[in-house]
């Protein structure tokens, strides 16, 4: 019985044979590596995004966050527009390159009804660092209620 370990899993001890601790090992393996090299994986396939979401795992892809991001509507020109800004913030250790954002607007029902893109001031944030963003659209569409703020990255559509 030299190759059999014993495992407390759930307050009960069980016996495992050697193929079966190696399977386990495996499996720890994959799921750790899985969870620890999501941002290439997702990078990789663009779709595992939702999947890691929905077990609670954000995978942020770019390394920036949003901060402080609120709206107001004003008038230019005797144009309404609808303003949003906030701040774009460096979340890493290293600099990053920052994507053009992309803003959707969405109705009451939660479907688009516009939307646009806009190019930050700076195209690279140092480690740790921000920089504001403002950015206007002139004569939104009446539906809009809210603004939904995102990078614009080579695999986004609409």
């Amino acid at each position: 019985m030299a190759n059999r370990i014993e495992v407390e899993a759930a307050g009960r001890w069980r016996a495992f044979d050697g193929r079966t601790l190696v399977a386990l090992a495996l499996l720890v393996a994959v799921a750790g590596g899985a969870v620890l090299l999501r941002k290439p994986l997702v990078a990789a396939a663009p779709g595992l995004a939702g999947l890691y979401r929905r077990i609670g795992l954000d995978v942020n892809r770019t390394g920036l966050a949003f901060d402080d991001v609120h709206t107001l509507r004003d008038v230019a020109d005797g144009a309404a527009g609808l303003v949003v800004e906030g701040a774009i913030r460096n979340v890493t250790d290293a600099a990053v390159d920052v994507p053009p954002l992309r803003l959707v607007l969405i109705d009451g029902a939660g479907e688009r009804v516009g939307g646009w893109q806009a190019e930050p001031d700076q195209r690279r944030l140092d480690a740790g660092a921000s920089q504001k963003f403002r950015t206007r659209l002139a004569t939104p569409p009446d539906p809009a209620r809210k603004v939904s703020v995102s990078f614009a990255l080579p695999e986004t559509k609409g």
